[in-house]
């Protein structure tokens, strides 16, 4: 057998490339906070434009959620709780309680004999 016919087995050069690995002379960039990475990524001119703006919208949907909220937000079940509760000083509620001050008159509006 020729080496030529060789199958199998270890090849130089063959196999996946290893991947080359971008750093940025930016000291902002290697922080472990994501919020500071993402600001500092949208602000570095020397990045492409469309990576700064895909760092901008996902920075704005991150700085969203972790607003605090202003308005509190009911469920379902909350909501039908609260409606219950404003429906019973409605018009089902209870009524006026009597007045304590009872007046009688005499039909005919004469005197007692």
């Amino acid at each position: 057998m020729d080496k030529t016919d060789k199958r199998g087995g270890y090849r130089a050069g063959a196999g996946r490339k290893p991947l080359r690995r971008e750093t940025s002379k930016n000291p902002k960039l290697r922080t472990n906070d994501p919020i500071e990475f993402l600001r500092a990524l949208m602000r570095d001119s020397r990045v492409s434009i469309k990576l700064r703006q895909d760092s901008a919208k996902k920075l704005l949907s991150l700085e969203q959620r972790l607003e605090p909220k202003e308005h509190k937000v009911e469920g379902k079940k909350a909501a039908a709780k609260t409606r219950a509760a404003t429906a019973v000083n409605g018009r089902f509620g209870p009524g006026r309680p009597p007045s304590s001050v009872v007046t009688f008159r005499r039909k005919g509006g004469g005197e007692a004999a």
